[in-house]
């Protein structure tokens, strides 16, 4: 084993395993690499002392690629993107609560250390094994080489051919277009940075803002992982626009109308609050620098706008549930977190209540206030891992939601949901259903007087959808003032709960400007 020529075949052997990890989420790749017989040829002629530094250069390279090749399968499970690493490292810890949550603690915890202590023992193999090029005889050394030149000639060739082969260097590759990636991403935050400083809405003043809603509530609700795909992807769209026809049926009983069209959201399965940032501050907020650069900016988010105009904000926000200092940005006169609801019930995993509670909550709040409220709620109920489901109950009994201990514990556990990517799928559906069936019942009991913007934050994650391409998520507008949809642009918003799949959409960061000028005088 400690023969030299075996070592090196060896290491080549492990770079090989480390070229094909998968990528991205798209799965293991039949990369044939040039690099294996090239590092091992190149160290075999590297003299004296040298040979140690050249072996860590190596491994600093190799260990890079292998952790940003892990980012970027986690990235596109979980977004739809490849990782960026200038603006994705503050996403860690979201990253490690969301695990803790979907997984438990324990498992999510074992994972990690065991993911950790397999890639730092192929690492220290490698090197072992790399060590073994120093010893090589002249004849092996030339194979080495003969090798290396072969696959670089096979890779020439298929180049100049058009063929297409998956035959490269991917190590080198991949840390290139990660360093590209880096540069195109500080460009584009010089660029945002500079649109920062110009806000559309300057020339309306506070008097004039939202003048056409005047003495009515406002309600933004996010609905989480609510996209295109719940609508028209054949697995979910049947049973999900079933309960929104029927909640429509209901609304229109009471005498309340709704329009419906397609905002672009800037992210993908998950970083909801991107969205959030993105919907109410009109900035393209794609991802956390930019996020950031928002929340230390002087742009009024749409909150704000409406507290300028005399409006009560309020923020009920339960998957809060540590400090949120980015809060102050937004402009909010209360906020309610996780603790501040005054649920005492159990938690449904990593979702802290139920949206019907959430909901109540925000009726008796508002129902206490002397003059009209705009209130932003967080609706987490259709949040991973789906499991359980809770079913609404009657809104009298709901209290501090002790009545719904029972369905916390129903259900199977979510290590048991996610082991089948059918049940995943299935249990998403049922969350959806959940999240309308609660929102109609709501809206047709207590939408007096009320105006409803109902926008979903991101797609849901690739398990479900199955893709990672197209952005789009609804948005509805519901009020019993019907003569107060007419005021929207009609090229973007169709009557009902259900865009047309052809109706153009626009990105989440117009609806500050649009929506303001058209309830606006």
């Amino acid at each position: 084993m400690n023969h030299p020529s075996v070592r090196c075949v060896l290491a080549a052997l492990i770079l090989g395993v480390i070229a094909i990890l998968p990528e991205a989420g798209r799965g293991w790749t039949p990369v044939i690499a040039i690099s294996a017989p090239a590092i091992v040829a190149g160290l075999s002629v590297v003299p004296g002392r040298l040979f140690q530094l050249a072996r860590l250069v190596v491994m600093v390279v190799v260990a890079l690629f292998a952790l940003l090749r892990i980012a970027d399968y986690g990235a596109g499970r979980a977004y739809g993107r490849a990782f960026d690493p200038l603006v994705d490292m503050g996403l860690l810890p979201a990253a490690w609560q969301l695990a803790r949550g979907t997984l438990g603690l324990m498992p999510a915890a074992l994972i990690l250390l065991g993911l950790l202590a397999g890639l730092v023992a192929l690492l220290g193999l490698l090197f072992w094994a790399l060590g073994g090029a120093r010893h090589l005889g002249t004849r092996p050394r030339r194979l080495w080489l003969a090798a290396t030149l072969v696959l670089a000639g096979a890779l020439g060739l298929a180049r100049t051919t058009g063929l297409g082969l998956p035959i490269g260097a991917p190590a080198l590759e991949r840390v290139a277009a990660h360093i590209s990636q880096a540069r195109q991403t500080h460009a584009r935050l010089q660029a945002f940075d500079a649109q920062l400083a110009r806000d559309p809405l300057a020339d309306l003043g506070p008097e004039t803002r939202f003048s056409a809603l005047a003495g009515q509530d406002v309600m933004v609700w996010f609905v989480e992982s609510y996209g295109r795909a719940t609508l028209y992807d054949a697995r979910y769209g049947p049973t999900v626009k079933k309960r929104l026809a029927a909640v429509g049926a209901a609304l229109a009983e009471g005498q309340m109308a709704a329009r419906s069209g397609w905002l672009v959201s800037p992210t993908y399965g998950g970083m909801s609050w991107l969205a959030h940032g993105a919907l109410l501050s009109g900035l393209w907020t794609d991802n956390q620098k930019r996020y950031d650069a928002m929340i230390d900016s002087d742009r009024a988010s749409l909150n704000r706008l409406f507290r300028q105009a005399g409006w009560t904000t309020i923020a009920a926000v339960p998957a809060i549930m540590q400090d949120w200092p980015e809060a102050a940005y937004f402009g909010f006169d209360t906020i309610y977190d996780a603790h501040g609801l005054g649920y005492r019930g159990r938690r449904f995993n990593w979702v802290t209540m139920p949206d019907q509670f959430t909901l109540n909550r925000v009726r008796q709040i508002v129902g206490r206030l002397e003059q009209p409220a705009m209130v932003e709620v967080s609706l987490i109920s259709s949040h991973a891992p789906w499991t359980p489901i809770p079913h609404p109950v009657a809104w009298d009994a709901i209290d501090d939601g002790h009545i719904f201990d029972a369905q916390a514990l129903a259900g199977d556990s979510p290590q048991a949901v996610w082991s089948d990517r059918t049940r995943v799928r299935a249990q998403y559906l049922k969350s959806i259903d959940y999240v309308w069936a609660t929102l109609g019942d709501y809206m047709t009991r207590y939408g007096d007087d009320t105006i409803f913007v109902i926008v979903g934050d991101h797609q849901p994650a690739p398990v479900i959808t199955g893709s990672r391409d197209d952005y789009r998520v609804p948005i509805t507008i519901v009020t019993d003032r019907p003569a107060l949809l007419e005021r929207l642009d009609a090229r973007y918003w169709q009557p009902g709960l259900v865009p047309a799949d052809d109706l153009p959409a626009r990105g989440m960061d117009t609806f500050r400007e649009t929506f303001t000028r058209a309830m606006s005088d």
